[in-house]
């Protein structure tokens, strides 16, 4: 059996971290793409920037149960191969949708600011059934590129980095 800790945060500000993290999740939250991390019960270590999957390991072998990672790495990476990670997760750009909280915080707004400066645009939202196996159950998300131009035109122009993201780890110690 595998039991998940998970945790999700959002922040405006980076913790103390190391140079890969620090540039990674910088990339993804100047484009409010999520920064996850996961550690795998084979030892494995990923991390997701965006849609970017990155793998660290102290073996070559991955899961068949799983696609294969972005970047794979066997013992670390260099400061060349950080750069083109950071250059993929910048490429990406902003997502198509996000969550209400982080694209007020990333516009410098709060939440209730944001949606009174978006309550006349009704194409500036979009609801997504996050769950199939509850499917009248919706959560509204705003899109982004809409939000953006709304609160460009209203001269909002801060576009401050969100840090947020899930962490998770497997645990196959525990028995039923």
């Amino acid at each position: 059996m595998s039991l998940h800790k998970r945790s999700t945060k959002i922040a405006t500000a980076l913790p103390p971290c190391d140079d890969f993290t620090r540039d990674v999740w910088t990339a993804c939250a100047e484009h409010m793409q999520p920064y996850s991390r996961h550690l795998a019960g084979g030892g494995s270590y990923y991390v997701y920037g965006g849609d970017v999957k990155i793998r660290f390991a102290d073996h070559d072998n991955t899961s068949a149960y799983y696609d294969d990672p972005d970047f794979n790495f066997v013992g670390g990476c260099t400061t060349d191969e950080l750069k083109e990670i950071v250059a993929a997760i910048q490429e990406e750009g902003y997502p198509r949708l996000a969550k209400t909280t982080v694209v007020a915080k990333h516009l410098g707004l709060t939440t209730p600011k944001l949606k009174n400066l978006l309550a006349e645009h009704p194409e500036a939202y979009e609801e997504i059934c996050e769950n199939g196996a509850y499917p009248n159950t919706y959560t509204e998300y705003v899109d982004v590129a809409v939000a953006l131009e709304i609160a460009t035109e209203a001269g909002i122009t801060a576009r401050l980095p969100v840090f947020f993201g899930q962490n998770s780890e497997e645990d196959y110690s525990v028995e039923c």
